[in-house]
């Protein structure tokens, strides 16, 4: 169990929340309550933490070796090293004489270390991106404040967006966009926030993508694996969710349906015809984000790490039988990979699909938490956790909510 204490999120003020060594975190709530700020923080410093402090050859080694490496070495650009101390000529005897003296010009500029100035400019560029905000802007303007401590121990401070350090002054940097990285991260993170750009990122389409170092960061993942030709069977977990809501909603039961990789690019099978991914609608391209993570994700245990997905409103274009679906997919992805799914959500008929979940023990309540964005005392909102048991979820306010829904339609139908 990760404990997480939060200062302040956005909207969220003093309030906690605790992880579970793998398994499904629902955050519940209205709109700007501070619910995608929060998860997309946490896989943001997860992302951060393994770039600078993993060590495995599947993922290009150590950190002075991803730094050396031209393919990684691509990451570290702008964004990622805005005072440009990489880009700045070091003579040095070998790799690690190279760490050491870079650490040196860095604590003599920031008083800090190279690794977290590093995990400190990764957090910070991640998160501003998935809110689709850029990093380092030139003039002063309003701020969101996030402050979190994970583990009793780690830190994340960040003022979001930051301002350019090379126009405001290195200090600028450790005042807007502290982190402390975590030594040993069991964790990756990543976001899916936005199914289109996502997949736009997974095969770098547009040549706008390849400046985006968020898209550097996971065609470095995609790198790794295919430097060393790991090869994996590739399993469609999503299929069968289209196919039995055509079933169970319009009663179509197509002859052939299948989700196929042509050309290094998805492509939809409905009985002889072909549609390729960027011409099917905005629900299956969210499908399909899902699916391209999870064909990376037997990759994390060669790297021994586990994945930390933070998955922002996956019911959105999805017909509600798929999104009650979804929930079970969700809990085998658990099963098969140690994942930790955090889930910002505003869909009752996800939590009525983890219900079902836990009651037919497709996934045990230790390893799922529900929280609920409440009215704070100091601060807009605050976390509400709810109960977990074999026998569900306690009632939360989107239930109620929908049940109301239902009652008061009945009312005017009759």
């Amino acid at each position: 169990m990760i404990p997480v204490s939060i200062t302040n999120c956005g909207p969220l003020g003093k309030t906690s929340l605790e992880l579970p060594d793998h398994g499904i975190v629902l955050i519940l709530g209205p709109n700007l309550s501070g619910k995608s700020l929060l998860i997309n923080s946490i896989a943001s410093y997860y992302l951060a933490s393994a770039i600078v402090n993993v060590n495995n050859k599947f993922f290009g080694g150590a950190l002075m070796d991803r730094l050396l490496d031209p393919e990684w070495s691509e990451l570290f650009g702008e964004c990622l090293d805005p005072l440009e101390y990489l880009s700045s000529e070091i003579p040095y005897e070998d790799v690690s004489d190279y760490e050491v003296k870079l650490d040196e010009i860095i604590s003599r500029g920031l008083n800090i270390t190279l690794r977290q100035y590093l995990a400190s400019t990764i957090t910070t560029t991640e998160l501003c991106l998935s809110r689709g905000i850029d990093p380092w802007v030139q003039d002063r303007q309003a701020f969101i404040n996030i402050e979190l401590g994970l583990d009793t121990k780690y830190l994340i401070r960040i003022s979001m967006p930051p301002l350019d350090p090379k126009k405001w002054g290195s200090q600028i940097l450790i005042r807007q966009a502290y982190v402390i990285p975590k030594d040993n991260p069991e964790y990756l993170g990543l976001v899916i926030n936005s199914p289109l750009t996502f997949i736009n990122k997974y095969y770098a389409q547009h040549e706008i993508e390849k400046h985006n170092p968020r898209s550097y960061s996971l065609s470095a993942i995609l790198t790794s694996i295919i430097k060393h030709k790991y090869k994996f069977e590739k399993k469609s977990k999503f299929k069968e969710l289209i196919s039995l809501a055509w079933k169970e909603i319009s009663g179509v039961e197509p002859k052939k349906f299948e989700i196929l990789e042509e050309e290094n690019q998805y492509v939809i099978v409905i009985n002889n015809h072909k549609y390729p991914w960027n011409m099917t609608s905005y629900g299956i391209m969210n499908l399909l984000a899902q699916e391209l993570l999870i064909d990376i994700l037997p990759w994390f245990k060669l790297i021994e790490v586990k994945p930390l997905i933070a998955i922002e409103e996956p019911e959105v274009s999805l017909d509600p039988y798929t999104v009650y679906l979804l929930a079970c997919k969700y809990c085998e992805l658990v099963k098969e990979y140690d994942a930790l799914l955090l889930i910002s959500t505003h869909s009752e008929i996800l939590v009525k699909g983890l219900e079902d979940a836990l009651r037919e023990e497709k996934i045990k309540p230790n390893h799922v938490r529900v929280y609920e964005t409440m009215k704070g005392e100091k601060s807009l909102f605050t976390l509400k956790k709810c109960e977990v048991s074999d026998k569900g979820i306690a009632a939360s306010r989107l239930i109620r909510i929908a049940e109301k829904i239902i009652i008061r339609s009945q009312k005017i139908l009759r």
